[in-house]
């Protein structure tokens, strides 16, 4: 029989993180991470002290994850003893201490004792003779691997993939069916009825996971976060170096300077000594924090690899698709918090300053201060960030905690910079509304125009489709046109052939370009040859205008401005989910939205300001109270990775980063 290689060598499966000895009861969690009982129960009741027993959930003690216990509502002494056994594990364990007498799995579940000779390694339970005959006689179960037990230890990973469960977490009784698209999260038909009733994006796993085929490029995709990991962490490590010798190098400094000195001079070199140690463990200190979490994360991020690798082999579909969401949120939960802990941190370097009068004075008081040089280390976690975002991970920033820095501001003399659209990770398309209409493509981190084609339109609007690399533009006349884009240059603009009709924003979703246009939202289907563009579909009337208005899609969901200064969010069908008005903002007319729901929206009164309102429309706030240079701002666009926004208005466009 071909068997798979051992992912692990057996001490490492066999031994607990925790105790470090070989398991006892071992339990694994969802994560598939695998504990002693006694290990992981003391773990769960240590955390609840330190919360004062005011726990619905703990974390993995490796990687983080969340675990719910089938048994949150009850005390936490009693939710060790509902989590998984990890019968893998324990058969391991008892083979390699000569136990043959392995207890079968199916016959104890009806209270039966009697010893396994099998092994099924898709269903990962011990079988005897008898349950195994049983076992081949069902149709689902016949094309199982069944192996003998005594050869099971040889060839395992230790994983269990039982621990992934089909099962609803808050409904036990029902299978994971359904993933909502908004929540980004798997439930079952009650979940379905009690939360997620009114969500739209609903799809069934099976097609999600059809739609979704990049499970095969996943271990890679992983490897290249854990690339981006070790290289940071290889910086962390070698600027705590530097450091270190930086604070040597201070103290020799400071002991030849002290050398020339008589008297109380030793006494004063011994306090700024001290004082210099004392900095050094608080900045060590807070180089070791990071790097922990740096070096956890790739430990994490090992272990998902290799759980990948497994569950992808071993595992259904919808266990495959349960690990990979669970890993998702994980590496989501750990790169925000790495983001907290490396956002606006400080690269210090020690020089020593002498006091001039210890040279002539025997009685000052100080050898003299340490003199700190900051350079200020930022998107140190930007690769990580990136990497993440190709396995669908994204930063999500927090109504109450987003804000913006300014990163650049390009200058255009002459011009009347009235919209943008990013078209790839080197360029942006820009209109220009001045006496000469142009379409200017720019390198998005100099500025400078790439490519420009004169358009005979009044430019208003953009947005751009990616499957036929063309840039739809919208005008204040009753005219569409679109351009094409050859890698660094721009076709000239082509007029579209459709009903006459005024058209302000437009957005490219699936196989359609959305219009806004006055008192509707309408349709068309894209197709390269603008000469074949049908009639436009309608979508359904709203109180809409052809202005400088926004709209957005996301989650299969349209935001818009309207002619009465609101935001709305509605379905494609039209259903409204939330309508928001404040007077405070006087002219709201373009937005984009965040991966995490949130509107960037700015109000164009008075010079702009840029504001944001939370993902579900009940609340605003002002990031910007104005731009620098901007004093008319006209359009809002985010970057390919969905942290960069550009601000277009007159002679400039302004970028800003989100943090």
């Amino acid at each position: 029989m071909v068997v798979s290689k051992p992912l692990y060598d057996t001490l490492e499966i066999l031994s607990c993180p925790i105790c470090s000895e070989t398991f006892k009861s071992p339990k694994i969690l969802p994560c598939l991470h695998t504990f002693c009982e006694p290990c992981i129960h003391e773990f769960i009741i240590s955390t609840g002290r330190k919360k004062d027993n005011k726990m619905s959930e703990f974390a993995c003690p490796i990687c983080r994850t969340i675990v719910i216990p089938l048994n949150s509502d009850e005390s936490i002494e009693k939710w060790t003893c509902t989590l998984q056994d990890n019968a893998t594990i324990a058969t391991i364990i008892a083979l390699s201490t000569g136990d043959t007498t392995q207890e079968c799995h199916a016959c104890k579940r009806w209270n039966e004792k009697s010893d396994a000779k099998f092994w099924c390694k898709i269903c990962e339970e011990a079988l005897c003779k008898k349950c195994n005959q049983m076992h081949n006689r069902m149709k689902l179960l016949s094309a199982h691997v069944v192996i003998e037990i005594e050869e099971y230890g040889l060839t395992t990973s230790g994983i269990d993939l039982n621990a992934i469960s089909n099962q609803c977490p808050m409904h036990p009784s029902k299978e994971l069916e359904i993933f909502c698209c908004r929540h980004r999260v798997p439930c079952c038909v009650l979940c379905l009825l009690s939360k997620h009733i009114e969500c739209t994006g609903l799809k069934p796993i099976e097609e999600v996971f059809v739609e979704n085929n990049d499970y095969e490029a996943l271990p890679e995709k992983l490897g290249r976060i854990k690339d981006a990991t070790i290289k940071l962490l290889t910086e962390k490590e070698q600027h705590k170096s530097d450091f270190i010798k930086s604070t040597e190098t201070v103290e020799e400094e400071a002991a030849k300077f002290a050398e020339t000195i008589k008297c109380n001079i030793d006494n004063l070199f011994e306090m700024l000594k001290k004082q210099l140690h004392i900095f050094r463990d608080e900045q060590n200190t807070n180089f070791n924090v990071r790097i922990r979490l740096l070096e956890q994360f790739v430990k994490s991020l090992e272990h998902w690899i290799s759980v990948t690798k497994i569950v992808k082999e071993l595992g259904s579909n919808t266990q495959l698709f349960v690990h990979v969401e669970t890993t998702r949120s994980q590496i989501k939960a750990s790169i925000i918090e790495l983001n907290k802990k490396f956002q606006n941190e400080n690269l210090i370097t020690l020089n020593l300053k002498r006091n001039e009068r210890i040279e002539q004075l025997q009685t000052a008081e100080i050898l003299g201060t340490l003199e700190q040089t900051k350079e200020l280390l930022v998107d140190q976690t930007l690769d990580i960030f990136k990497v993440c975002k190709d396995l669908g991970v994204f930063t999500c920033h927090t109504f109450e905690e987003l804000s913006v820095k300014k990163l650049n501001t390009f200058s255009f003399k002459g011009s009347a910079m009235r919209c943008g659209v990013y078209i790839s990770d080197k360029y942006i398309v820009v209109g220009d509304g001045a006496t000469e209409v142009k379409l200017h493509m720019l390198d998005k981190h100099t500025g400078a125009i790439i490519d420009s084609k004169v358009l005979t339109g009044d430019i208003k609007r953009l947005c751009y489709d990616s499957k036929f690399n063309q840039v739809f533009i919208s005008c204040y006349f009753k005219n569409l046109y679109v351009a094409t884009i050859h890698e660094n240059t721009i076709t000239t603009p082509q007029k579209i052939a459709f009903r006459k009709e005024y058209v302000g924003a437009l957005f490219s979703h699936n196989e359609f370009v959305f219009l806004v246009v006055p008192n509707a939202i309408r349709k068309f289907v894209k197709t390269f040859n603008p000469d074949n563009v049908g009639e436009l579909t309608h979508c359904f009337s709203t109180n809409t205008e052809n202005g400088l208005d926004g709209m957005n899609i996301h989650d299969d969901d349209i935001i818009f401005t309207t002619k009465n200064k609101e935001i709305k969010r509605a379905t494609l069908e039209g259903q409204t989910i939330y309508c928001y008005q404040n007077k405070t903002i006087v002219t709201p007319e373009c937005l984009a939205v965040l991966p995490s729901g949130l509107v960037l929206f700015v109000d164009r009164n008075y010079k702009g300001s840029l504001h944001v309102l939370s993902a579900d429309g009940t609340k605003h706030r002002t990031l910007l109270e104005n731009f620098g240079k901007i004093e008319n701002p006209k359009d809002i666009w985010l970057d390919v990775d969905k942290e960069t926004i550009y601000i277009a208005g007159g002679e400039y466009i302004e970028v800003y980063c989100l943090y």
